[in-house]
């Protein structure tokens, strides 16, 4: 209750082409911020470096801007690959910092591949290293670029009352950390998992 209201001005832009075989998307948008609250570090509440707390605060004017770009190209009915590409920028004005907890540039592609009541599907997800940090309102540090790839097979059986489901996650065991991770703590190694399912 103690906080001033937060009043923003939002624009989006988009466009979208498609045929038979392909679809292209791009979105655009652009968030202005007036008396912006966010969590800050609550000094007094800290008691060391690796336990801090935080608190709710207006922390001045601030910019959240982003665009996305998508594509999806049906090869022919058994192939269809789909492409996200996708960055956020976010700025605190009064501070003349980033935002914290802002993605860097990331993309995901994924190849789909059909073939009677199977379908395989192998992705592939990478991140931009993230070098905008907050420091004044977080302890965000930088982290570094990484690629995953994932494959997943899905097939159904008994006239499609039993579905089975593949995953195996992070193939190349990368071992890696998001912008999000608190104390860098890593993201899973290679996974697999085995899902069953049967509609009564």
């Amino acid at each position: 209750p103690w906080l001033e209201l937060e009043r923003t001005l939002n624009t989006e832009l988009g466009s979208s082409w498609e045929t038979d075989r392909l679809s292209f998307s791009l979105t655009c948008f652009y968030k202005q911020y007036y008396n912006y609250i966010d969590g800050i570090i609550a000094k007094d509440l800290s008691s060391s470096a690796d336990f801090r707390f935080k608190r709710y605060a207006n922390v001045g004017d601030a910019v959240i801007a982003g665009t996305e770009f998508r594509t999806i190209a049906t090869l022919n009915s058994t192939f269809r690959l789909e492409n996200r590409l996708s960055y956020l920028y976010g700025h605190n004005q009064s501070l003349d910092e980033p935002l914290p907890l802002m993605p860097p540039l990331k993309g995901f592609s994924t190849l789909h591949i059909h073939t009677g009541q199977s379908r395989f599907m192998t992705d592939l997800e990478w991140a931009a290293s993230q070098n905008r940090i907050a420091e004044s309102t977080s302890n965000e540090d930088q982290t570094d670029a990484y690629a995953v790839l994932n494959i997943r097979w899905e097939r159904t059986w008994l006239k499609n009352r039993l579905s089975s489901t593949i995953d195996l996650s992070n193939i190349l065991n990368t071992h890696y950390h998001t912008h999000t991770s608190i104390g860098n703590i890593p993201e899973a190694g290679r996974m697999l998992m085995l899902s069953l399912q049967y509609h009564f």
